[in-house]
This record gives C-alpha cells, structure tokens and sequence, in this order.
C-alpha cells in the first residue's frame, strides 16, 4: 500500500516474518564451542527494537517502523541487542516513553 504525504507516496514497508524460535541459542555455546571468547561472538540485535509499536497510518510511518514484532518477541527469536530510545514527556510529566524520533 502507499501512505500519501506532500504530494508523494510513501511505500509501506511489507512485514518480513522470521519465525525462529531460539531464546537460548547463547546457552548452546557452550556445549558446541566451549572454549569461545565474547569478543570472538557476533552478537545479533534488532535496530529501532520498539518501533512494531508505531502506528501503521502515522505519517512517516513507512520509514520509521523497522519492526513487526514486539521486543519480548524479538529476544525469544535470538536478538540479544535492543536499540531503544527512552524519553520523557514535557516538563512536570513523570511519564516515561519509549520512541524513534519524532514517531
């Protein structure tokens, strides 16, 4: 589908699913290569984590949303990395968000 916005269109990004269940793949490495370092390990994480939570219809959505499942969902699939934003609301405001930029 094409979000319109300004005059131009704006492609919705198509959920790509990777259904892997994996939650303790790290566990695992032991037993296949116990003598591992840390340093040695490419650690998988997941860019904008939180963004399965912006609305698809929000302006700019295409290019914000990099992310179609929850962050739980994501570390039971392996991420062991999450890039997530935290802000606060306006001054006085003990809220606590999680966001990607202006979304």
């Amino acid at each position: 589908t094409t979000i319109p916005l300004l005059g131009c269109g704006i492609q919705d990004v198509p959920p790509v699913d990777y259904c892997c269940d994996n939650p303790d793949w790290m566990t695992k490495l032991t037993e296949v290569a116990p003598n591992l370092k840390l340093r040695d390990l490419a650690i998988p994480g997941t860019h904008d984590s939180a963004s399965s939570t912006i609305e698809k219809m929000k302006p700019f959505a295409a290019v914000g949303r990099t992310q179609n499942v929850s962050c739980y969902e994501q570390l039971q699939r392996g991420a062991r990395y999450l890039d997530i934003r935290v802000g606060g609301g306006e001054e006085g405001d003990t809220d606590i968000c999680i966001f990607h930029g202006f979304l």
